[in-house]
């Protein structure tokens, strides 16, 4: 319906019309949008809101996506990646890094990961593979070093009881004193106790490594 203005009207009704705010204008497109609503909002909805947070993974549907992360090696997840997964991570690595139907590869990336977590349950389960002598040893290696890079001055006498309770654990021994290493000045006083206990060349030689003058 369309408003007829007579050229009779007085001059005061014409003026009082054309001040009154515009009802409507043209929207891109050609639809009609109606003043203080976005562009394509029909008449009388309600405005558009943003889409809410999505929420996060339980421990299960999390497992899932980290075990496809771990299929392959050209993807290496990152902090940043745990970090989606909110407070399921580390229940969905600890499953992972326990499950022994798993490829020991998987299982051992599961703990690396853990390096990216703070939670006690994930350091719990750290240090009890490491002190587990039933526990493969590349598992108890990458337990090691994953405790002295999250735990630091914490984990020195785990690593330091686990070293010397693997007589028979080469590599093991050595982990433990990486561990040590990455540590620093904190843990010298036990590598020096361990030097004294300790023959083999090569852990010798990560325990005596660049101690005395700080370099680590």
């Amino acid at each position: 319906m369309k408003l007829r203005i007579s050229t009779a009207a007085p001059a005061a009704l014409l003026s009082a019309l054309l001040a009154l705010p515009a009802l409507a204008q043209v929207a891109p497109g050609g639809g009609v949008q109606l003043p203080g609503t976005a562009p394509g909002t029909a008449p009388g909805a309600a405005p558009p809101t943003a889409a809410p947070p999505a929420a996060a993974p339980d421990a299960a549907t999390a497992r899932q996506t980290i075990r496809r992360w771990f299929d392959g090696f050209e993807f290496v997840p990152r902090a940043e990646h745990f970090a989606r997964l909110g407070p399921a991570a580390a229940p969905a690595l600890i499953a992972l890094a326990d499950d022994t139907t798993e490829h020991p590869v998987v299982r051992a990336r599961a703990l690396s990961s853990m390096v990216y977590l703070d939670d006690p349950t994930s350091a719990a389960a750290l240090a009890r593979l490491l002190e587990s002598p039933d526990a493969p040893s590349l598992l108890r290696r990458k337990a090691a070093l994953v405790l002295a890079e999250r735990e630091g001055p914490a984990a020195i006498d785990r690593l330091a009881t686990a070293l010397v309770n693997a007589p028979d654990d080469l590599p093991l021994r050595e982990a433990c004193a990486r561990g040590l290493r990455t540590i620093g000045a904190p843990a010298i006083a036990t590598r020096d106790a361990l030097l004294r206990v300790e023959t083999a060349p090569t852990v010798r030689g990560l325990l005596g490594a660049d101690k005395r003058i700080g370099l680590e």
